[in-house]
Order: C-alpha cells, then structure tokens, then sequence
C-alpha cells in the first residue's frame, strides 16, 4: 500500500542517515542499503573515503558482520565452520528448535575476489550478502513477525507472547511520527 511504501521509504531514509554518520565517525566504510524506489544501492561513505581511509567493508553471509575485504575469506571459513559444528551438534541432540541453525547456505560471492571490487560492486555483493544473512541467519518470531538472531529470539519470546505480541516496527515507528 502507499502508506507502507512511504514508511518503508522513511525507515531506509533514516537508516542511510544513522550508518552515514556511523561511517563519518569511524573512519570506515559502511555495507550499502537500498535506494527507495529501485534496485540499485546506495553507498553510505563514497569511494574517495574509503580511499583515504583504507577501509573497505564486506559483509559476511553467515553472521552480518563487516569485515575488512581483505579478511572476508578467513572470516567466511570461520563462520562457516561454527555454523557447521552448531548445526551438527543440535542434530546429534536435538532439543529447542533454535538450537540447530539448519544447513550451511551457499557462499553467493564463492570465488570473488573482493580486493578488486569497485565501491558499487562492492556495496552490490554487501545487498546480496545481507539478503542471504536475512534470510539463513535470522528467525522470525512467531507472534510480532520481527526477525532475530537464535540467542536474541530465545529472549525476545520470553516478553512477546501469542496473548500479547510486540507491535510491528514500521507500526510502532509511524505511531513515533504521529505523536
């Protein structure tokens, strides 16, 4: 609807804004957002920073985190191997369903070389890596439909309940605007 396309707009509007100041005050270079009406994406630091800098941030598949492009890989295989240990340890002892990750998701950058990536082909590969991470990582909560990290939704659950589920956030965020 309109209203949800305006909230949406809004909330990636403040979002650049937060992460560019993030940026500014770090000295690093920010994983990049989508632009509002379109597919493309928005860099939160331009090229010329990240130049003057030295930082330039890939975000990994499997936990979100920014990482140096230069240590992507190793942060990658790190990852990729707790992710397998946890998984295969909540299949030889199942218990709580958020205990077992599921099964490793493909790489989507397997064999990018990501120290030669432009800004927009670097800040494309971070969208990409944050929509695997989104949707591998990150479990939706059964009452409010918030996304969360398995150690963050087993906590969450405690206080959002079917009888009184938290509201959703561009819902809670327009109630902010109105008041």
């Amino acid at each position: 609807s309109p209203q949800q396309k305006a909230r949406a707009s809004q909330f990636w509007k403040d979002a650049r804004s937060k992460l560019a100041l993030i940026a500014k005050t770090s000295h690093t270079t920010v994983g990049a957002l989508p632009v509002d009406d379109d597919d493309d994406v928005v860099s939160t630091t331009s090229s010329s920073a990240a130049r003057k800098t030295g930082a330039r941030s890939a975000l990994c598949h499997l936990c979100g985190a920014a990482n140096p492009v230069t240590s992507r890989l190793r942060h990658v295989e790190a990852c990729a191997e707790r992710w397998t240990r946890v998984h295969e340890a909540a299949l030889a002892a199942p218990g709580d369903d958020l205990d077992d990750p599921g099964a490793l998701p493909e790489d989507p950058h397997e064999g990018v070389d990501f120290d030669s990536l432009t800004m927009p082909e670097l800040d494309a590969a971070n969208v990409e890596s944050e929509r695997v991470f989104f949707e591998h990582a990150l479990v939706p909560c059964e009452h409010c439909g918030r996304r969360f990290r398995r150690d963050a939704l087993r906590k969450h659950r405690v206080s959002c309940t079917a009888a009184r589920p938290f509201s959703k956030p561009l819902a809670r965020q327009t109630e902010r605007v109105k008041v």
